[in-house]
């Protein structure tokens, strides 16, 4: 009977210890498996025209994520003209409030008249947030006029009914205003954010045990045997 337990106990610490060299055998066979990606949280996809960014007009929109963490933006941008200065995109719970975080891009990383105008991705360190409140996606940049800017796609008839694009400079007496059409109805701005990361459901871990059990099914025999014995 002594030898019969110390039997069971040795195949079951082979088959206890095997199934996971196997699985760290085929992740450096595989070492994409298993992948990291996020998903769209809010957008407003749609462009039917452009607002422009510079020195002297600042715009911003906001939003409101049903995620606790955003892990990235993108806006449908270009440039006009010749502009130097860095394109700043910044997240705020205020709008005068501080940046929560920042990233920016050179003027030669966004592409130039609006032919090639394109959704240019803003990627930031993950940002823990609260789902249900107000953020806004912050844009400025400095120097430049209205023939040297950049240009961010927007959207009239408010399409986006979480938020609203706003406007800040020279044009509304230096205040965050809502930017509206003559008939009293909001803009958006064209963007997409983000939200957490999250493991991609694959059939690794699957073929994992089906490579044990097609290699090691001798020592379920052994433990078959022992048990029947």
């Amino acid at each position: 009977m002594k030898k019969k337990i110390v039997g069971l106990f040795v195949v079951l610490l082979m088959i206890i210890t095997v199934v996971p060299v196997v699985g760290k055998i085929n992740n450096m066979q595989n070492p994409m498996v298993p992948a990291i990606s996020d998903k769209i949280d809010q957008q407003q996809p749609t462009h039917t025209m452009n607002t422009f960014v510079m020195g002297e007009a600042y715009r911003a929109q906001s939003f409101m994520p049903t995620k606790n963490k955003l892990t990235r933006i993108e806006l449908f941008l270009c440039k006009e003209g010749t502009i130097n200065e860095d394109f700043v995109v910044s997240i705020r719970d205020e709008l005068h409030g501080s940046d929560l975080t920042t990233v920016s891009k050179q003027a030669n990383q966004i592409p130039t008249n609006t032919q090639n105008q394109d959704w240019i991705e803003f990627d930031f360190p993950d940002l823990q947030i609260t789902s249900g409140i107000t953020y806004y996606i912050v844009c400025t940049a400095q120097g430049g006029n209205l023939d040297n800017c950049y240009v961010l796609g927007m959207s009239d008839n408010d399409p986006y009914p979480s938020g609203n694009a706003w406007e800040y400079g020279f044009f509304t007496n230096y205040v965050w205003e809502v930017m509206k059409d003559y008939q009293d109805t909001p803009y958006d701005l064209s963007f997409k954010t983000y939200c957490q990361k999250a493991k991609v459901t694959c059939k690794h871990h699957h073929q994992v045990y089906a490579h044990f059990l097609e290699n090691y099914s001798h020592l379920f025999s052994m433990l078959k045997q022992l048990i029947e014995s």
